[in-house]
Order: C-alpha cells, then structure tokens, then sequence
C-alpha cells in the first residue's frame, strides 16, 4: 500500500512539474530531461550486471553490502550517469525554446510522465532487487502457492514493469549487445522479487547475492512425460506435484524437465558460515526459443542434494511454503541439481543463482533419453546419472595415494593430541568479550564467531574471571562442530605437519569423512614468543598450505600452529589429505578411531 503511494507520487508529481510554465520548464526543457532519463536507463540497465559483482566482490560473504548490491548496482550508474548528462546539457543548451502555452502543457506533462515512469521504474526494480525481507514497505509482488513462487500482485501504475520491458525492446534493437537485458534477464522486475524469498533463520536473512565464481555449472539432463510419469518422484511416487509458471498458468502439455548440477564452492556459504540454503525464489532458469527473442524465467520445483547429514543424494519437492533445502554443514564442496519444469519448444541458456548468472547452453548433457520419472530415479540412485555429468556421488575426492599414510591412533578423551575434537581454544585461552582485539564473538554465547586478531598471551590467559564475561571456544552451529589439527609445537612438528611441510604448497590440507566428503580448514591459532594470532573465517577457509600463516620448518622448534575445521556433524573422519584442484592427492594420516564430529 504505502510503496503503491510513493510509486503514484514518483509519477505524479514530477509530470506536474514539466507541464507548469516557467523557467527550466515547458516543452523544450521537459524533452531533453526525457531524452537524458531514457539515455541513463540504457546506460544503468547496460552496467547493471558489472557494477553489482563489483560490490559484491568488495563486500565479501554476506553483509549489508551484499545485500544491496544489486539494487545498488542499478540505481548507482542510473543517478551518476543522469547527473552527468543533465550537467552537459545544461551547460551547452542554456537557452530555452519558446512555444504556446498549450505545446507547453501537453507536450511538458507527456515528455515529464515519459521520464517519470522510467525515473520510478528504475527505482523500483532496483527496491525489489534490496535483500531487506519479503516486503518492501508494506509491498510484496510475489504470492508463495504451495512452493510455487507466482508474481500476481504487481504494483497499481507498474512502472517497474513498463520499464524493463522497454529496456528488453531497446536492448534487441538499437541499444543490442551480445548479452540483451532481453535474453539474459528477461523481466527484471519479476527476478528481484522472486530472489527476496530468502531463508531467515537465527543469524538473520540469508545471502541475497552470490559472485560468478561462486558456484560451477557441471552438466544438466532432460526427463520427458506427463502428469504423474513426469511430476512425481521415487520418495511420492503416487503423488502428483502441483506445479505453476510464475505467472500463475499451468505448464502446457509437452513441458519437460530440466536438471541443472551445480557444484557450490566455499564463498557461496551463508552468513552463519557453514552452509549454503536455497529456496524455489533463489534458482532461476532462463530458457528461449532456438533463433527468437522469446525468454522466459523459470523457478525450481525441487532440489536434489545431499540430506543435511551427508551421504547419497535426495530429491526435495518445492511443494510447500517456505521450503528451503540447506548443503551439508561445513563441506568444503556441495553439489546441488535444480529441477525446472519447461514447456515445449524452449532451450535452456542461463543458470542465475542469488542473481549471478552462468551460461549453460553448451553445458555437458546427459546421453540418454529419461522417460519419466523411474528413469531419472534409478540412475540417481545407482549413481550413474551424476557420474556421467562428472560428479562424484561418494564426495569430491578423486584419485588418493593412500600407500604412504600413517595410522595416527587416538584417544577420543585426549584433549591435547595432534587431532582434537574440541571447539574450546588451546591452552585454555579465552577472549574477554570487551577485549577480543577485532574478533567477533558470541553476544549471549561462549564462542569466537569470526574475524583475525593478533593479541598477546597475557590478553588470552584469564584466569579468576567471571566466565559470562570470557568466550573460550570456537562458535560451531547446529549443524558443525569443531575439530582441531595440530602441525606444529615446541616438540616440533607433528606428523600431519611433516607431510605438509615436504609438500606442494598449492595442494588443499582436508579433512576426510567416511562418506568421501572433505573440509577445508576455516582458521588458526599461531603462537611466535608472546603474541598469538587467531584467525576463524568460515567465509574465506584456507585453500591451499600456501594459505598457511608460516612455513613449516623441521629445524625450527619455536613454531606453533593449529587448524581449525568446522565439519558436519555426525560425520565420521577417517583421515587427512592433500589434494589438487582436480581432488587428486594423497593421504597423509588415517584416523584409528575414525573422529566422530559431535561438538
């Protein structure tokens, strides 16, 4: 209601004001502000796509930042790029040009309702694309039917609508690129309001913005059928699922669908660190007909991924509201398939996640017809359906020399060994929560949250001290815990240490599960002399040991160094490795018993 009365006013007032006589009004002065409004359109909605994964790239994982970027990255090259071309008009056409009063009247209101539908369409897309909650003051476009996300309540005078489709015409016209506003994100508008359904849970909203390198397309599939054959799954094989397009039309007959398998790397995580959550509104499809200019946004139906547990793969309806499927806690790699339902005659070309977008239209595809569902469900099952797309359903490990691992034994109760399954800080270390030296902590909790700090040794021993006011252990969530690997002591280095130490310094230091998932390491504790340096980032974990804060030395014994993990829990860790960019590499340690990750 209240954004419906802004958007009138937008409209209103501005138009009023061009078609009032007096200086800097009227006609003339009415056409060229048009003329500069519509130039600043093309050359927001033509930098729209840059601008936003600029921001995004500065502003890291999550934050206010993230979430505004794509709004701001509309609205910032339409404000500076209308500034810039009202000053150069205004200072080369000082004169105006005189007409009648009626010219004046008719011609000013139209040129000045033409300018501020775009002026308030711009705005408005750029609002529905601000990750501040479902609702923008008092408005939301879009309807939750059952898991079916259906635009149905666009606004009174949709100038957000009547700009963007002018834009998608200008962009197969005259103002063409090789990537049209048209082609690539056909109805803007519909978009940004799909992608504000976002998952809210104890650490606030989820990311509304992923970077391009965030994720890679692996391969997709096509499944033929109709009705139950096509809609139903092996989990409800008699239930059809109900299905509508976003503009609420059922799918024609002949619709197929499309399976999309992305691999989601490390800075997709969430705000909480440890995991990635999608819903129906944060997946979009675009697909066209071959040789036309026809496209069309689709949202998901399901989502196929591994159960937050780990192992295997299952197929998640979207049949519900608020339906929101998260990866497996703390993973360093997490495979997702998005299934969409397409009608007849449109190609799938574009993959938007969180609005990042990747052209999939010469994507590996599966080889083999699916007909129906049994067929897509037996191939998941056996494996065969994924591994043909280059997907590895016991984890993201390839090839591992195991020959030379050693059996490191240990004592679950052991709280000092070279792998500890504890999330309370070494040497007893705690941070005063007035005195953490930049770290994040736990407000209510007794947990380091995040951040890097250097502090000294007489900062971190606290002894006598009311505990409400100490955080002594690493923040793990409801899904992760914490699981420490020593490198290096006074005794010097341990045996993990050593491997890494003779080592490829690109290779990745993982943890292995018994499932075959790995998890890379998302901080540190480094002691030199008196100062320590903490470093916890599930955000930004540590790559490769060329990531590591000092290079490990088997003639020094005054390095210290532990790394700190934040596996899934109930997972069972067999073992260390170091792997390429390919998960090829080799085993240093087996774990004898496997870790089991419950802290």
């Amino acid at each position: 209601m209240i954004l419906n009365i802004i958007a009138i006013a937008m409209i209103a007032l501005p138009t009023f004001f061009w078609a009032t006589s007096g200086k800097g009004r009227g006609f003339f002065s009415s056409f060229l502000n048009m003329v500069c409004v519509l130039v600043a359109g093309a050359i927001a909605f033509g930098l729209w796509e840059s601008v936003a994964n600029a921001l995004l790239g500065a502003a890291g994982s999550g934050g206010l930042l993230d979430s505004i970027a794509w709004g701001a990255g509309l609205l910032i090259p339409f404000i500076v790029s209308l500034a810039m071309l009202r000053f150069a008009l205004d200072t080369f056409l000082g004169a105006n040009v005189f007409f009648s009063d009626t010219m004046n009247l008719v011609g000013g209101a139209l040129c000045g309702l033409v300018a501020a539908i775009i002026t308030t369409g711009v705005i408005m897309t750029a609002f529905q694309f601000m990750g501040t909650g479902r609702a923008f003051a008092g408005y939301a476009a879009v309807t939750d039917d059952r898991g079916n996300l259906v635009y149905d309540k666009p606004l009174w005078v949709p100038a957000d609508k009547l700009t963007c489709k002018l834009y998608e015409y200008m962009s197969l016209g005259g103002f063409r690129t090789s990537t049209p506003l048209a082609l690539v994100m056909p109805a803007a508008n519909v978009q940004g309001a799909m992608s504000r359904h976002v998952y809210v849970g104890a650490s606030g909203m989820g990311r509304f913005g992923l970077k391009p390198d965030d994720f890679e397309v692996l391969g997709r599939y096509t499944v033929e059928g109709s009705g139950n054959a096509l809609l139903a799954d092996a989990n409800l094989p008699d239930r059809v699922q109900t299905v509508k397009m976003p503009d609420g039309s059922t799918p024609p007959a002949g619709s197929t669908i499309e399976g999309v398998a992305v691999r989601l790397r490390s800075g997709a995580v969430e705000r909480s660190g440890s995991q990635v959550v999608f819903g129906a509104g944060q997946a979009r499809l675009i697909v066209r007909k071959p040789n036309t200019d026809d496209a069309l946004g689709l949202q998901p139906i399901a989502i196929i991924a591994p159960p937050e547990g780990g192992g295997g793969f299952y197929r998640f309806r979207i049949d519900a509201n608020d339906i929101f499927v998260p990866t497996v806690g703390g993973a360093a790699e997490n495979i997702f398939v998005f299934e969409f339902v397409v009608p007849p005659g449109y190609q799938p070309t574009f993959l938007t996640l969180k609005n990042a977008r990747k052209d999939i239209a010469k994507t590996p595809t599966f080889d083999q017809s699916l007909n129906g569902w049994q067929d897509r469900d037996d191939l998941l099952s056996s494996g065969e359906l994924l591994s043909q797309l280059g997907i590895k359903t016991g984890g993201a490990i390839g090839n591992i020399d195991t020959a030379s691992a050693v059996t490191l034994r240990l004592d679950p109760r052991e709280s000092n060994g070279e792998v500890r399954n504890s999330s309370a800080l070494p040497n007893n270390y705690s941070v005063k929560k007035d005195d953490t030296g930049g770290l994040g902590v736990e407000p209510d909790g007794d947990g380091v949250s995040g951040g890097s700090a250097t502090l000294r040794r007489d900062q971190l021993e606290n002894k006598g001290i009311d505990r409400k006011l100490l955080r002594d252990r690493f923040a793990s969530t409801r899904t992760t815990g914490i699981v420490q690997v020593e490198l290096a002591s006074s005794a010097g280095l341990s045996t993990i240490g050593e491997g890494i130490e003779a080592a490829d310094a690109n290779l990745a230091p993982l943890l292995l599960a018994s499932t075959g998932e790995t998890f890379q390491p998302i901080g540190y504790v480094e002691e030199s002399g008196e100062l320590i340096k903490i470093r916890f980032t599930p955000n930004s974990p540590l790559r490769t040991i060329r990531d590591l804060p000092i290079q490990l030395s088997r003639t020094k014994r005054d390095q210290n160094l532990i790394l700190v993990y934040r596996p899934t829990k109930g997972v069972r860790l067999v073992g260390f490795v170091l792997v390429d960019a390919n998960g090829d590499g080799k085993q240093l340690a087996t774990f004898s018993p496997p870790v089991e990750v419950n802290r």
